[in-house]
């Protein structure tokens, strides 16, 4: 396309996007100041899910203009793509098995709305999908071809990129709720959306996580033992898988992340805002949850890319940005709809903080200037076993300070709102505390999924290499690389706490309708469901490493059929058949992500139907608590561990430190491993149990 026609068009989308900010500031002095029983603000989620989509558009096109053509990078990124396509239309098949034999189930039990509902759901996560796979595979190509030429080029692609998949989803799911709920006006026809949403968003973050560290496992037995290549060498028929892993488990993680906790958290804020204010009170998380995304587009919009600063101290000072605009809004909001409960404010407001807190404690925790960091890295001189046992030491003392934050969070939300004198206000404040946290993490959202580009971007570097490209600076293709981690550090831990409050929204959700006063864990039936929650996460994490195992071993047996039947792959005389690896583990991955699912399924009905509603709250309950604690000792441990590595990586260029180095990156290969299968799959555990209580309750009452 012309470059001239693509800058007007540029200018055209963004003479749009600024239109409807202003519409929406003037429609808000309208609504304020001139007549406040106008109804035209009630769709104010639609609006602001359009300018998220219109900011996407602009985006897009930005990135169009750096029109990089390479006929070698684009090959191996369509390689990549059509790999992502694969596992995508697998899943995809496999979803509409599923809701075939649901759908008569949904529509005997629930009703058609709650059908329409599941479906516009699970829409939504495909389609968000494969926005985020399509975008991000376009921009790797500019990106790689970009770091020959400036590092502020090629961040400020990827940056667009995590932009256009985080505002299009956003926009979308902000868009479809609204649009749900006015027209059937009911909260419990719009939990039908979140299931929708999360049944595949479970098999796929699962059959990700599966397929990610198979192929790894599968390749390293490739090329060590079976036909003695390199692991980025275009002869192993796994290349194609090892790329194609990378960028779904990057994206699928960070979009799948996004769109639970968005979900959960708006629906649970709604379903508890019905009870404690009827419909202003459902409506008016729509309302805060338009505010934070308003904030995160004026930030995106004025944010620039420099290679003169830190890049995750830009990140993080848009992320106060967008506090202090969205307090300002929510205050705005608050005082229009619910005049009485003008505290609320200070939830919103302790919410908003507590986000910029819990990054903050990790930040520094992990920091390679530390001690924690630091005593992993002199102790290596001891050996494996004592380098291992330092690094399990650090991952469980960085576990407290998060879950304190958040314990303080939930008391002080509830006691600053007057919760002590009503208690259905002070959790309303609960409820809002934790939407505030959730409609400010545009901007730390496009910042994971900007790493998970650069990250993806700076891989491909390696298959160029094995193809004869070489970088003319490899100084901007490691800064692009140490931007990367940073940025995805900065909101590994924030993405932990909002999924762990989700978790718990909703389970305060599950105790309105299920009209529960309260969960008595002294209770038997309870205390007995609380032990079995507490052992489901280490049940399915022993299910996933048993899904990795038999993925790995069928990936080993198909290189060896290929190289056994065709010998000409190995003399560069035949192309090895990449999409039969793509395909076998596509299919075998998310059979067993399903088949997993399942039994968790039949646990949870089990105790439902047998020990009845308050039992399924002690169940939930012990599941959020050991996953809340494994979730953080995952995530820091592993940082903590790949600092220390990058530290003594340093020392080693100017001493003989190679034994140590190579001690710490056994042990980054372990923690990684814990890291990669422990973080998806306990998030999911937590919501899809929490969405299970509060969208069935209903039929176990």
């Amino acid at each position: 396309m012309d470059r001239n026609r693509i800058k007007k068009r540029l200018i055209f989308w963004n003479f749009f996007v600024w239109l409807f900010l202003i519409i929406a500031l003037y429609q808000g002095y309208l609504v304020y100041f001139v007549d406040i029983t106008s109804t035209k603000s009630k769709w104010v989620g639609l609006f602001a899910g359009a300018v998220s989509i219109l900011l996407a558009s602009v985006k897009i096109l930005e990135n169009i203009l750096y029109c990089y053509k390479d006929s070698s990078v684009q090959k191996i990124v369509d390689y990549f793509h059509r790999g992502a396509l694969i596992f995508l239309k697998q899943q995809f098949k496999i979803f509409l098995i599923l809701l075939i034999f649901t759908s008569y189930f949904i529509v005997k039990k629930m009703s058609i709305p709650y059908l329409i509902s599941f479906i516009s759901g699970a829409l939504t996560f495909f389609v968000s999908h494969y926005v985020s796979l399509f975008i991000c595979s376009r921009t790797e190509v500019r990106v790689v071809k970009a770091i020959d030429e400036s590092s502020n080029c090629a961040s400020r692609l990827a940056f667009n990129s995590g932009v256009v998949s985080t505002m299009m989803s956003v926009g979308i799911c902000l868009s479809v709720i609204v649009i749900l709920f006015h027209l059937f006006k009911d909260y419990q026809i719009i939990n039908g959306f979140l299931l929708g949403a999360c049944v595949p968003c479970m098999f796929s973050t699962v059959s990700s996580a599966i397929i990610k560290r198979s192929s790894s496992c599968a390749s390293g037995i490739v090329s060590n033992y079976i036909a003695d290549i390199d692991l980025a060498d275009k002869r192993s028929p796994l290349i194609l898988l090892e790329g194609v892993s990378r960028m779904i488990f990057g994206v699928n993680s960070v979009v799948s992340d996004m769109l639970l906790i968005f979900c959960s958290v708006l629906i649970a804020s709604m379903t508890i805002g019905a009870f404690a204010y009827n419909l202003m009170g459902c409506f008016l998380p729509i309302i805060i949850c338009a505010s934070g995304v308003f904030a995160s587009i004026f930030v995106i919009l004025l944010l620039k890319i420099s290679k003169s600063k830190s890049q995750a101290r830009i990140i993080y000072s848009s992320v106060v940005k967008s506090v202090i605009l969205l307090c300002a809004l929510s205050f705005y909001c608050i005082k229009l709809w619910i005049p009485d409960g003008i505290s609320l404010i200070y939830s919103v407001i302790l919410g908003s903080f507590c986000s910029i807190l819990i990054c903050f404690i990790n930040a520094n925790y992990i920091s390679s200037n530390l001690k924690p960091v630091r005593n992993v890295a002199n102790i290596a001189i001891s050996g494996f076993l004592p380098t291992f046992l330092q690094s399990l030491r650090e991952g469980f003392m960085s576990v407290f300070a998060p879950i304190l934050s958040i314990a303080l969070n939930i008391v002080l939300s509830f006691i600053i709102v007057g919760g002590i004198e009503s208690p259905l206000f002070g959790i309303y404040g609960i409820s809002l505390s934790v939407l505030s946290m959730i409609s400010v993490m545009g901007v730390i959202l496009c910042a994971n999924t900007y790493s998970v580009v650069l990250s993806s971007s700076n891989q491909i570097l390696k298959y160029y290499e094995n193809n004869d490209f070489e970088v003319k600076d490899t100084k901007q293709a490691n800064y692009i690389g140490e931007v990367a981690i940073n940025c995805a550090t900065f909101g590994k831990n924030f993405f932990n706490a909002a999924s762990i409050l989700s978790s718990v929204l909703l389970l305060i959700a599950y105790t309105f309708v299920a009209e529960l006063e309260m969960i008595d864990i002294l209770n038997p039936y309870v205390l007995a469901s609380l032990f079995i929650g507490a052992s489901l996460p280490f049940l399915y994490i022993a299910f996933v490493l048993s899904g990795l195992n038999k993925t790995s071993k069928r990936l080993v047996v198909e290189a060896k059929r290929q190289f056994r039947n065709f010998p000409q792959i190995l003399r560069f005389e035949m192309r090895p058949d990449y999409e039969q690896c793509v395909g076998i583990a596509s299919k075998n991955s998310t059979i067993q992500a399903i088949f997993y699912a399942f039994v968790i399924f039949i646990i949870f009905l089990l105790i439902a139907f047998y020990l009845k509603s308050e039992a399924v709250g002690g169940l939930i309950l012990g599941a959020i608590l050991v996953s809340s604690c494994l979730l953080f000792f995952a995530s820091n441990s592993s940082v903590v561990v790949r600092n220390a590595k990058k530290y003594l990586r340093q020392e080693y260029e100017n001493s003989n430190l190679s034994d140590e180095y190579a001690i710490l990156v056994q042990n980054d290969e372990v923690f990684d491993s814990i890291r990669e299968l422990f973080i998806p799959v306990l998030k999911n555990l937590m919501n899809f149990l929490a969405i299970l209580a509060i969208t069935l309750a209903p039929l176990f009452m």
